[in-house]
């Protein structure tokens, strides 16, 4: 009988980090036995090198099966490198161990594994059978964590807007105004400079007194084409603009542009990154 692929099962991709190479065969042999998925295999034999492959795919794999005990690390020190931002590992894990101890299996799912079995328990029905219950229970965890953050970040933002109301509240005079909204931004945004410049349609733009921390005053007078020659056109278009890395950014200095000197200028004034947001009335522009 001529097993047939079954169409309405998505592909995997499984990483296998394991020292072993008998052992990476037989896991491939078992996950292709017990699947009618298409499986795709990336394979590594330490640690380091399986985290490597792993952080470098552009997508993560669908699923990592580790080995308890490598040379270099064991499993748990192996899914901290492969936590991500989220604070869980960038792609489910199961964990195959040469023992099912409680003590092994608890400290693994402390570190983030999804589920773990034991070598000599291991056969096709179950390994892909843990794969599929940890791709679940991952994507619920990450979701979960999503939500959360979300409600977090919404509860902060309400926050925020109910004590700049409350500070600016009767405030009349404009530097002082600019002065307690600087100094709020830059908390809640946790940065180290916010600044409010006002710009002429002449390109020249006047800084005042800003909010900084562990970081000098810019106050003054500047040319906004000496900080890029797409700043002024994005600005005045009413484009927030936001620059990660001045180094790196090409609408600060595009390529084969002959001016150095605009990464030169943001040097001098300490700014490594920005947020510009523009906004306009009848008579000038601020960012």
């Amino acid at each position: 009988m001529v097993k047939t692929e079954n169409t309405f099962l998505k592909p995997w991709c499984i990483a296998i980090i394991d020292e072993d190479l008998d052992d990476r065969i037989e896991i491939r042999r078992m996950l292709l036995n017990g699947s009618d998925r298409r499986i795709r295999f990336v394979e590594a034999g330490t640690a380091e090198a399986g985290i490597k492959i792993v952080l470098g795919m552009a997508n993560p794999p669908d699923c990592i099966v580790l080995d308890y005990d490598l040379p270099e690390m064991e499993a748990p020190e192996v899914l901290a490198a492969l936590t991500g931002i989220e604070g869980m590992p960038v792609c489910p894990v199961v964990v195959l161990t040469g023992s099912v101890s409680p003590q092994e299996g608890r400290r693994v799912l402390r570190a983030g594994a999804q589920d773990y079995i034991g070598k000599d328990c291991a056969n096709p029905a179950s390994l892909v059978r843990a794969i599929e219950n940890a791709s679940e229970s991952w994507a619920m965890a990450r979701e979960l964590r999503l939500s959360k953050s979300s409600l977090q970040g919404l509860n902060d933002r309400e926050t925020f807007r109910s004590r700049f109301g409350d500070a600016i509240r009767g405030l009349s005079d404009e530097h002082a105004l600019k002065h307690v909204a600087s100094r709020l931004l830059g908390l809640h945004l946790k940065v180290n400079r916010v600044t409010y410049g006002e710009v002429s349609e002449e390109g020249m733009i006047v800084v005042g007194s800003s909010y900084v921390n562990e970081l000098p005053q810019m106050a003054g007078i500047y040319s906004v084409n000496d900080y890029g020659p797409l700043l002024l056109p994005k600005l005045m278009s009413g484009e927030t603009l936001v620059v990660h890395d001045v180094r790196e950014e090409g609408r600060v200095c595009p390529a084969g542009n002959s001016r150095p000197s605009h990464h030169t200028n943001f040097k001098k004034r300490s700014v490594g990154g920005s947020f510009r947001h523009p906004s306009k009335n009848a008579t000038r522009m601020a960012s």
